[in-house]
């Protein structure tokens, strides 16, 4: 097991901050100051996407996003969007034991986020919370919003996401177990 990025490398370090925040209260300045665009460029790299989306992703109009990467500096509303997405990111690693896997499930339609992408959320406080939440559970192997039993179709389509869950080895009325991290699904009873 390797351990996961810190939003601080996800930001490139201090070679793209300047700085190395160590406490909460530490990146409330960073953020508030303004974090410098070779933050933008490290995340982008790590998200494997474009400027482009990555601008949508935090809701940055894409102009707005380049005109700052001439400036150099991002503002601190943006800072905070960019730290959000890179705290998230973080998280998902965490949860998933592996980077890959994270931004997988990031990018991918979610059905316990309604069918749209993690990624898509992460624009708003309660889309990131959302998000979050649904990370956490995961991680606890709660289902989201109820407990699936008679039809594995319906297991799939919630974890949907959830990368290499052995789906076709449940049986049909099977109440079951999920856990994420280790890829696997304990059937609990068969009715």
């Amino acid at each position: 097991m390797t351990t996961a990025l810190s939003v601080e490398e996800l930001l490139g370090g201090k070679q793209a901050l300047r700085v190395k925040p160590r406490t909460p209260m530490e990146w409330v300045t960073v953020i508030r100051e303004g974090i410098p665009t070779a933050a933008v460029d490290a995340l982008t790299r790590t998200l494997r996407v474009t400027q482009s989306e990555l601008a949508l992703s935090l809701g940055i109009p894409d102009r707005t996003l380049a005109r700052r990467k001439k400036e150099g500096m991002l503002n601190s509303e943006e800072s905070a969007k960019l730290v959000r997405l890179a705290r998230t990111i973080e998280r998902a690693e965490e949860v998933f034991e592996d980077l890959d896997a994270a931004l997988n499930w990031l990018k991918s339609p979610n059905a316990a986020l309604a069918g749209t992408t993690p990624l898509s959320l992460l624009d708003t406080d309660i889309g990131a919370e959302s998000v979050m939440d649904t990370l956490g559970r995961i991680e606890h192997g709660v289902l989201p919003g109820e407990q699936v039993g008679a039809d594995p179709r319906r297991v799939e389509e919630i974890l949907m996401g959830i990368p290499n869950l052995p789906l076709d080895e449940i049986p049909d009325g099977a109440l079951v177990e999920v856990d994420p991290v280790a890829g696997r699904v304990r059937v609990l009873s068969v009715a």
